[in-house]
């Protein structure tokens, strides 16, 4: 198959799990022989050291994102942005010549590439990881200009003026989506203007192999009350709940490993600070995934907001570290409390303390959650999740050459 990915951020330059799912895939089709092209933004993280693309990578398009933010420009840059991402998806596809697009975040991005794409008649996968279709006209101020039936006029003779598409078709009538869980397909059937009626669920997986790798550091033989955090420095993943419990548990130690976010690393410093536990908090660098893991008596994953799914726990699991997590959103449909995890109430510092305390007090315990952990994580491999994207990006091919195409 020739498959064009269409994304706005792409690993190494990425924010999370969504990319980095993006670019597993991606990378492990191309190994089993499939043509792929990646066509991404341009942005660039200046901590990333740049390596060799296992795959050929355009970074070339253009966000609705500065400084952080979302960013809308006056009418005249929005034109410039869509003239310049429509001349780079036309390359794209004349380059290339794909059988399938697969689309992945679409947030910041121009939402009207959909339209070109569905325009020649080639068939589009979506791989919907978060509520994107949710937000994603507030942050694409083209396509929302030119929504409805009036502006819809007034798009049309703005087209046919300067030749760039203005409006956007049903995203749900131009393509399949396969969500990333069936709390995130539920949440976007709800609060978006789409609603996706013959979607499917592909779990997203962990690179268990990788895992694997970092297996030369030894196992807890004793609980030394060493707790870490993996994610970003986002308020929504319950970081400020983590720091709050600190003082509830006198003889812990905390690192946070994560990105992003500088202002809310900040935040949680002072925080640590004025609760007197500053010494007791650390941070290291989001990389090594495993090592990190393997060095903590536990894993916390304090997500409050509808997490769409959370790679973290898996991992953990993996490296035979026991989880607390809130079980939110999509996390919750593989957090099984006393099972694999213990679960605690979002927001509540004093309950994900009593947590931590009950997996110190009880050995038993945490071998049980490690025996259900490892059985959890041994189901959702990533190798599973491209098993899915492949056979999807086969049945869409199929579909158009029965019909035709």
């Amino acid at each position: 198959m020739r498959i064009l990915t269409l994304t706005n951020w792409y690993p190494p330059h990425h924010r999370g799990g969504y990319e980095w799912t993006c670019g597993q895939v991606m990378t492990r089709l191309a190994e089993r022989g499939h043509d792929v092209l990646v066509l991404c933004s341009d942005e660039r993280f200046a901590d990333v050291v740049e390596t060799p693309e296992p795959l050929p990578v355009r970074r070339e398009l253009r966000m609705y994102w500065k400084d952080e933010r979302p960013w809308r420009p006056g009418i005249r840059g929005q034109l410039e942005i869509e003239r310049h991402n429509q001349a780079a998806l036309e390359r794209a596809l004349d380059d290339h010549q794909p059988d399938v697009v697969s689309a992945w975040h679409m947030a910041a991005f121009s939402l009207n590439l959909l339209t070109t794409i569905h325009r020649r008649g080639i068939p589009i996968s979506y791989a919907i990881c978060d509520v994107w279709p949710s937000y994603t006209l507030t942050m694409d101020p083209w396509a929302k200009r030119f929504r409805g039936r009036l502006r819809g006029i007034v798009g049309n003779a703005v087209e046919r003026r300067y030749g760039v598409p203005s409006v956007l078709p049903e995203i749900d009538e131009m393509g399949f989506a396969s969500f990333l869980s069936k709390s995130t397909r539920d949440d976007v059937r709800v609060n978006s203007p789409w609603r996706f009626p013959n979607a499917d669920v592909i779990y997203p997986g962990i690179d268990r192999a990788s895992l694997a790798a970092t297996g030369n550091i030894p196992p807890r033989t004793a609980w030394e009350w060493e707790l870490a955090y993996l994610g970003r420095f986002d308020a929504r993943k319950g970081t400020e709940t983590l720091v709050r419990a600190l003082p509830l548990l006198p003889k812990a130690s905390l690192v946070m490993y994560g990105r992003d976010g500088d202002e809310e690393r900040q935040r949680l410093v002072a925080l640590a600070e004025s609760l007197g536990v500053a010494d007791r908090l650390s941070f290291g660098p989001f990389g090594k995934v495993g090592e990190a893991c393997r060095r903590a008596d536990c894993v916390i994953f304090p997500s409050e907001w509808p997490e769409p799914f959370g790679l973290i726990p898996l991992e953990s699991m993996e490296c035979d570290t026991p989880v607390v997590a809130t079980g939110t959103g999509g996390s919750g449909e593989f957090l099984v409390d006393g099972e694999n995890c213990l679960l605690m109430a979002p927001g509540d510092p004093a309950s994900l303390a009593a947590a931590v305390e009950r997996l110190a007090a009880d050995p038993a315990l945490r071998d049980r959650l490690r025996v259900g952990g490892r059985k959890t994580a041994a189901e959702f491999d990533i190798v599973r999740t491209v098993d899915g994207y492949e056979h999807r990006f086969e049945s869409l091919i199929e579909d158009r050459i029965r019909a035709g195409g």
